[in-house]
């Protein structure tokens, strides 16, 4: 296998899994269709970032209720520490009311927005697999060619 085809197993695959995270959040997203696609799109960037950060944010606050006094956990994030938290989880919640009310108002053009956005990036997965296939597909894609003719022989 020569380097160009090892080389692009990866982002193939990559491309691949994050396809249905980009129509997902393209449902979530405000605009038109195409806005929506777009956002999708670029949030794939950002969102691991987040979703990282407000991980650790909840791991810190957890890990300092078990270690630290009650006094020393009431100085450090006051006596309200479920407002730090839905603090670190307001995209999520955003995300999941923006989600609820694109659903519920334009469905048609939410389930579009995530079909562009989602079969953007896999025709771009495709295209990445076919290039390093060279166009002849997978050794499994040739095996079921062939069975298919000695199993169904008159097709």
């Amino acid at each position: 296998m020569g380097l160009l085809r090892q080389t692009l197993i990866l982002p193939e695959y990559i491309t691949r899994l994050t396809a249905l995270p980009a129509g997902l959040l393209a449902a979530g997203s405000k605009g038109n269709a195409l806005e929506k696609a777009v956002a999708g799109t670029q949030k794939l960037v950002t969102v691991p970032g987040e979703i990282c950060k407000s991980a650790q944010n909840f791991y810190g606050v957890s890990t300092d209720f078990d270690t630290l006094t009650a006094k020393a956990f009431t100085m450090k994030y006051g006596t309200d520490v479920a407002n730090t938290l839905i603090v670190n989880a307001q995209g999520a919640i955003d995300y999941v009311k923006q989600f609820g009310e694109n659903i519920s108002e334009n469905p048609i053009e939410t389930f579009t927005a995530a079909g562009i956005a989602a079969g953007t990036i896999y025709a771009i997965s495709r295209t990445i697999k076919f290039v390093r296939q060279k166009g002849r597909g997978s050794i499994l894609d040739r095996f079921e060619r062939k069975m298919g003719t000695k199993v169904w022989p008159g097709r």
